[in-house]
């Protein structure tokens, strides 16, 4: 038995020394370090985790093929465009509520921010109109997307579904549309009917205009006059000619950040581009960031925050800023950081939502002296 045991031991230490004679692996996080002990050098493999799809675009290919189809066609894994759709509706609702807190009208706290039911519906409504806008454009250029490497896989343009099919789901789309416009007073039916033209201008645009991007910016501002006369059913220009003119600059600002992606497609398929009229340099982009927060400022202004009072004012500068670090940041030659400047646009338009209804809180401590005869 003691000589089993021992043959059983040299047995063990010899297998334990081959297999350390072979090969030893050591792993870092990002580094894996190979040494063979039969040779006399060492091969580093450095590993990088391949970076995870976001949860929207996992969720969209793993639905049922149908349902997949869809979900594509209204670009319901990039929910960056209902949020650029979404917030000039909270610009015009917040700017409406600084006219009530600036009267003399009785006003309660909850004034100084978008009413819940409001923003629920304005949601709902960007939803679908930014989806069916997103068919119509698809549609239109069916036989252009084919052609560019970022819009190949659309659903129309790979033939995964009809443009009977595309027309009828935009049918859908449309009345979907009408029926959440119908929760508004009838002077707001009219104002928001009034940009479908615009929604079917825009993808014909880019044939004919250089800057189509200001054609964007009209159509996708339009909550601002549909927000505004959601809560006062009136359009004071004063208020909102510059409000929506700032929204207009913004919108040129983020897409032509975006337009960059496809500029080499653009310039083989002869399509007008704000990227490719302004070039490589960034000082259009600082132009429209700098006057649009000026612009918001005036249209604040006017509304009735005091300047340089009213907590709006800082908060605004700050936004402005962020907007301008965000344009610093880029390089305009690499798809990837302008896709993530498009995205953080988002957040400079929700921070203006906020420095509105800071200074509509402002007012509400510091009310206008009543007029008096």
């Amino acid at each position: 038995p003691a000589g089993n045991m021992l043959l059983l031991t040299e047995n063990t230490e010899m297998l334990r020394s081959f297999a350390r004679s072979r090969l030893a692996v050591v792993r870092s996080p990002c580094t894996r370090q190979v040494r063979f002990a039969r040779g006399n050098w060492t091969k580093n493999e450095t590993t990088e985790s391949v970076p995870q799809k976001p949860l929207l675009t996992r969720f969209v290919e793993g639905a049922p093929q149908p349902l997949s189809v869809y979900l594509r066609l209204v670009r319901f894994q990039k929910p960056a465009g209902n949020m650029l759709l979404f917030i000039p509706c909270l610009w015009g609702v917040s700017m409406a509520n600084t006219t009530i807190c600036a009267s003399t009208l009785p006003a309660s706290m909850g004034t100084a921010f978008p009413s819940p039911e409001l923003v629920a519906v304005f949601a709902l409504g960007t939803y679908i109109m930014r989806s069916a806008g997103c068919i119509i454009n698809d549609m239109w250029d069916k036989d252009i997307d084919t052609k560019v490497e970022r819009t190949k896989v659309r659903p129309i343009a790979s033939g995964e579904i009809s443009m009977q099919a595309a027309g009828a789901v935009l049918v859908a789309h449309l009345c979907a549309g009408l029926a959440v416009l119908c929760y508004f007073s009838q002077y707001t039916i009219m104002v928001g009917a009034a940009s479908l033209p615009w929604v079917v201008m825009y993808p014909r645009a880019k044939r004919y205009m250089a800057v189509p991007q200001l054609v964007l910016g009209v159509t996708f501002n339009w909550g601002i006059l549909v927000g505004y006369t959601a809560v006062l059913n009136n359009l004071d220009w004063s208020v909102i000619a510059p409000l929506y003119l700032a929204g207009i600059l913004w919108t040129l600002e983020y897409d032509t950040i975006y337009a960059h992606q496809d500029k080499v497609d653009d310039v083989h398929l002869g399509i007008g581009s704000a990227a490719l009229y302004f070039g490589d340099t960034k000082a259009p982009l600082y132009a429209c960031a700098i006057s649009c927060g000026m612009l918001i400022g005036l249209s604040c202004y006017n509304a009735g925050h005091p300047f340089p009072y009213c907590w709006s004012y800082p908060a605004l500068l700050g936004a402005t800023s962020y907007l301008c670090f965000t344009i610093a940041a880029i390089d305009l030659s690499k798809p990837a950081d302008c896709d993530k400047a498009f995205w953080e646009n988002c957040y400079f338009g929700f921070a203006v939502v906020l420095a509105i209804c800071l200074g509509n809180w402002w007012l509400l401590f510091h009310p206008p002296p009543p007029i008096t005869v």
